[in-house]
Formats: C-alpha cells, sequence, structure tokens
C-alpha cells in the first residue's frame, strides 16, 4: 500500500515483503503542476470555444437582423413607389380629363398645366432614380465626365423644382460662389444630386425656407443644402445614405418618397471623387448636408 513518509512528506512510499518503493518528492511535484497545466489548458480552450460559439452566434444573430431590415425596407419601398407613382399619374388624369371636357378660363388652364408639368417632374425623378439604382447595382457609369462651372450647372439643375416649392409654399435660395467652381463631374448625374438633396429638404423640411451655397474651402468645391426641418437624430445621420431607407415610422408615414434619393447622391458623388456628409443638432433643429467635389483648374480634360 502507498503511504505518506516521515510524517507527511511530500514523498510517496510502497511497502512490499522484502521490497520498498518510494517516489521523489520533486517527481510527485511534477506530476501535479502537469495535472494543473492539463486542466489550464482545457479550461482555456473551453473558455476559448464558448468565446468563438457566442461570437458567432452573434455574428449570425447580426447577419438575420440585417436581412430582416433589408427585407423590411424593400418591402416598404415597393409600398413606397408604387404610392409614388399611382399618384400623380391620378392626377394627370384628372387634369386631362378636365381640360378635355370643358372650356376653362385661360388662368385655371394655364394653372392645370403648370399642376400637370409639376406632376411629369415628379415622375420622372422617380423613374430616373430607379433606373440610375439598377446602372449602379449592375456596376455601370452612368454617364460622362466633363469639366463643368457649379455656379452655372447648379441653378440651372435647381431651376425646375422652383415651382414644386412654390406649390408647397416653401422658399427655395439658391446663392453661387464669388469665383468659378470648376469640377470634373457628369452633368446628369450632378443634376440628379442636385434634385435629391433639395427634395429631400422641401419634404423634411416643415415647409420652412430652404436654402442651396457654393462656395470654395479648402481646395474643395462645396455646396451646402440647409433646411430648418424636423432634423436628425445623430443615430440616423448614417443610415440615411442606405438603400430604401426613410426617417421615420413607416406605419404612419404621410411624406412622399422611395427610400432611394440620399442613397444614390452619396453614390453618384463617390464616381466623380466627391464625399457628402450631413449634420444636425438634433430633432427639430433642422438638417445640414454638405457636398464636397475636387476642384479642377478649368476647361479641359483632366
Amino acid at each position: 500500500a502507498w503511504v505518506a513518509s516521515d510524517g507527511g512528506d511530500a514523498a510517496l512510499q510502497a511497502r512490499y515483503p522484502g521490497h520498498d518503493v518510494a517516489i521523489a518528492p520533486g517527481l510527485v511535484a511534477d506530476l501535479q503542476r502537469r495535472q494543473r497545466g492539463v486542466v489550464r489548458m482545457f479550461m482555456a480552450e473551453g473558455g476559448f470555444f464558448c468565446l468563438l460559439t457566442a461570437v458567432g452566434a452573434w455574428l449570425i444573430l447580426r447577419v438575420l437582423n440585417y436581412e430582416t431590415s433589408l427585407m423590411l425596407r424593400q418591402a416598404n419601398f415597393l409600398s413606397a413607389v408604387t404610392h409614388e407613382l399611382k399618384s400623380p399619374l391620378t392626377s394627370l388624369r384628372l387634369y386631362t380629363d378636365t381640360l378635355s371636357m370643358r372650356e376653362l378660363p385661360k388662368a385655371k388652364r394655364d394653372e392645370y398645366l403648370r399642376n400637370m408639368r409639376t406632376d411629369l417632374l415628379r415622375l420622372g425623378d422617380l423613374v430616373g432614380n430607379l433606373l440610375a439604382a439598377a446602372r449602379l447595382d449592375d456596376g455601370r457609369t452612368l454617364g460622362t465626365e466633363e469639366v463643368v462651372d457649379l455656379n452655372l450647372v447648379v441653378p440651372q439643375c435647381a431651376a425646375p423644382l422652383q415651382q414644386r416649392f412654390a406649390e408647397h409654399g416653401v422658399a427655395l435660395q439658391v446663392d453661387t460662389a464669388a469665383a468659378p467652381l470648376w469640377v470634373r463631374c457628369d452633368p446628369s448625374s450632378l443634376c440628379t444630386v442636385v434634385r435629391n438633396l433639395l427634395d429631400n429638404a422641401r419634404k423634411y423640411g416643415a415647409s420652412k425656407p430652404v436654402s442651396l451655397t457654393l462656395c470654395r474651402e479648402q481646395g474643395q468645391a462645396v455646396m451646402r443644402v440647409q433646411d430648418l426641418g424636423i432634423g436628425l437624430a445623430a443615430a440616423e445621420q448614417d443610415n440615411i445614405f442606405h438603400k430604401f431607407y426613410r426617417v421615420g415610422d413607416e406605419m404612419v408615414r404621410q411624406t412622399e418618397g422611395s427610400g432611394l434619393g440620399l442613397y444614390l447622391a452619396r453614390a453618384l458623388l463617390q464616381q466623380s471623387g466627391g464625399v457628402i456628409d450631413v449634420s444636425s443638432a438634433g430633432a427639430g433643429t433642422g438638417s445640414r448636408f454638405t457636398v464636397r467635389l475636387p476642384l479642377h483648374d478649368g476647361r479641359g480634360s483632366a
């Protein structure tokens, strides 16, 4: 039998008839250390695999949440597009029926024609956004770049929206820079950016004035669109550039829009080396969108 020797010393001794077998204290300590090492190794490996499992579960949950959110935004997008198509088409039908069935005073006729033109512009913007999004999804560029002066192009892009702003009782102020702002971009894509930013400011501006300002800062051409409307919470200031994302509760939404405008603005600007960001002090304080494009040295190729 194994017994402790020397009153409990670490050495172990076995006694058999005619034989004494002892294990040295150092060997016992070494075996104990190895045993503790094996236990620690299993605990570390077990902890690592538990952590790995938790991280994997978190990543899977995050992907599922993203996919669920994307599917919900896509469903909301289809509903919004259906409404955005149906509303102006219904209005156009009523106007054309009225104009074809009776003689109207010239003032009323001109009013109807202006409203019809506004509806057509709204449809054109929606279809243009849908086509642009489809091309971007396919990885295609949307136009031919050329060197243009923002002081000339941006007011031309904003001009068709003046009527729409006036109909909603919103004042639109466009201020150009003192000197030319030459940039290389696709003018059509730039107009899409301008219209989408201004239309967004009108929709969420609480019927308050909207301003568009052009200037030069730190060797860049800068365009700022400022509204005094509902503002943005900090958590939404990046989400608004995601595809199909719209601010607010979809269950009680009354604001028009498809959720493509700001997504397209960022994507189109990136094709020309531009960037866009938004700042807001919070709900009810308005929002300011800032576009920055590299300045070009003038006419001609880069």
